[in-house]
């Protein structure tokens, strides 16, 4: 009788309760509802011979959707997959800051240590620009992403770190004193993979894979500091072009900045909120969310390679990234638990407003309401291309002559152009058009991009150079050649 019971007992304890049962099969009619929401989203990139991205939501650890939309190699026809490995581009950040918070908190690097104690080649503006300022954008710094293209090379022209340590050597000015403001700029990020090397013995690559992707099961993710490495399963990256695509992969050996090739499967493996347990590192995570401050005492937005704001009033842990064709998006919303990774390879995607839209499917009970559209739209600024003063007087064509940059290592030409304008030309770039949009201010457009120059004159007036500002570059100085 006894022996009875007891089976009896197990039998009932192995049987799911009838509430159990319920909530998991509400969970699958909720799963089952996602997944319809999600394919929806994506369904543009279902359609034939189109790129697409991979995407994976996860809470607490626990998978709750993982897909991949569209072609990684469209001359293969090869579907994206989880598994497919995507150039990050700036969602590199926060593990290249992973990697310098590791370093701070085992008391080898203080994050008030001078950059030029590690990387002698920045030069001396004056007053120091330390750890600190690099990793909240706040050193003033140029960013090498827009003096590269200055200088007249192609985005997708391979640069290897001796070429960014020449540019960078012959700065002779920053934007502003350290500390001061707030910037983005990449060249901070690619100094600290500089230092991570010179203080740990070990590459970023190495000590990355090492110190943070091994121990967290991220055996598909890698700093790629040459170009020519081979990457299993990778996605080729396009543009949109004519009704058509063309590839736009990057070919820089740099990384810090960017350099990371990774698949949403591993991504989503990462959390930099949980840092302390996941990789026994006590401290880090606090460290890596601690937001910027500038001298003023001012708080910003920018932590550790991280954005912290907020959705629809719920708290978000995120960073975007762009290079190339490839687009990601990570993001963490810490009272959920709930980890979005999305990366893509068409340069069309817009992974920050997919993140939201995944967001609104998945924490809907959650989320505040979304803003009311202002009823009138506010008045448009006055376009530079619209304030020309009539009555200035301007002869646009004493500027033509050779011109040359020690910072940039570079010569532009401004030659005559079409319609009796004239034209700029830079290395092997085809001439672009460079139109006087503010005569009074001699404010110019090149290539779509506003270009604020001040000329330079001798006692005779004669052109003599000019500086130009331009992406969030200040006072580059061109002098003209005889």
């Amino acid at each position: 009788m006894k022996l009875r019971c007891t089976a009896l007992t197990l039998l009932v304890i192995a049987l799911p309760s009838a509430a159990s049962s319920q909530a998991r099969r509400a969970d699958a009619t909720d799963a089952d509802a996602h997944l319809a929401a999600i394919n929806a989203i994506f369904a543009r990139y279902t359609a034939s011979g189109s790129p697409g991205c991979a995407v994976s939501v996860s809470r607490d650890g626990t998978t709750l959707l993982q897909r991949g939309y569209g072609l990684a190699d469209l001359e293969q026809g090869i579907a994206i997959t989880p598994q497919t490995a995507f150039y990050a581009a700036s969602v590199s950040k926060q593990f290249t800051a992973a990697a310098i918070g590791l370093l701070v908190i085992r008391g080898q690097l203080s994050l008030d240590a001078n950059v030029r104690d590690f990387v002698p080649e920045v030069p001396d503006y004056g007053t120091p620009i330390t750890v600190r300022h690099l990793v909240h954008h706040t050193s003033g710094l140029r960013d090498y992403l827009n003096l590269s293209p200055m200088s007249g090379s192609p985005e997708d022209e391979p640069l290897s770190e001796a070429d960014f340590l020449s540019m960078v050597s012959r700065q002779r000015g920053v934007n502003f004193a350290p500390g001061l403001k707030y910037s983005y700029s990449n060249t901070g990020y690619v100094l600290l993979s500089l230092i991570v090397r010179r203080v740990s013995g070990l590459s970023l690559r190495e000590f990355s894979t090492k110190e943070l992707f091994v121990p967290l099961g991220m055996t598909n993710t890698v700093f790629r500091d040459n170009h020519t490495a081979l990457i299993p399963r990778r996605a080729t990256a396009y543009d949109s072009i004519d009704g058509g695509f063309r590839v736009r992969v990057p070919g820089f050996d740099l990384v810090g900045d960017g350099g990371l090739f990774t698949t949403a499967e591993d991504l989503a493996k990462w959390d930099p909120t949980t840092l302390d347990r996941a990789l026994n590192a006590n401290g880090l995570a606090a460290l890596m969310l601690t937001p910027g401050r500038l001298t003023s005492g001012e708080t910003q937005f920018y932590a550790m390679g991280l954005n912290l704001g907020t959705y629809r009033g719920v708290p978000i842990v995120r960073h975007g990234g762009s290079y190339g064709g490839y687009r990601a998006e990570y993001a963490v919303i810490p009272s959920a638990s709930l980890t979005i990774a999305l990366l893509c390879n068409t340069r069309s995607a817009e992974p920050f407003a997919l993140k939201n839209r995944i967001l609104d499917v998945y924490l809907a009970d959650r989320l505040g309401a979304v803003a009311a559209a202002t009823a009138t739209a506010p008045a448009a600024p006055v376009s530079s291309a619209t304030s020309a003063v009539s009555n200035v007087k301007f002869d646009s064509h004493e500027l033509i002559g050779d011109y040359f940059s020690n910072e940039l290592d570079a010569r532009w030409t401004i030659q005559p152009g079409s319609a009796g304008g004239i034209a700029l030309r830079r290395r092997n770039l085809a001439p672009s058009a460079l139109t006087a949009s503010d005569a009074a201010r001699l404010r110019f457009t090149l290539d779509a991009t506003p270009l604020g120059v001040r000329f330079e004159r001798d006692q005779s007036g004669r052109v003599t150079g000019f500086v130009i500002d331009a992406n969030d570059i200040t006072g580059i100085r061109f002098g003209k050649l005889p």
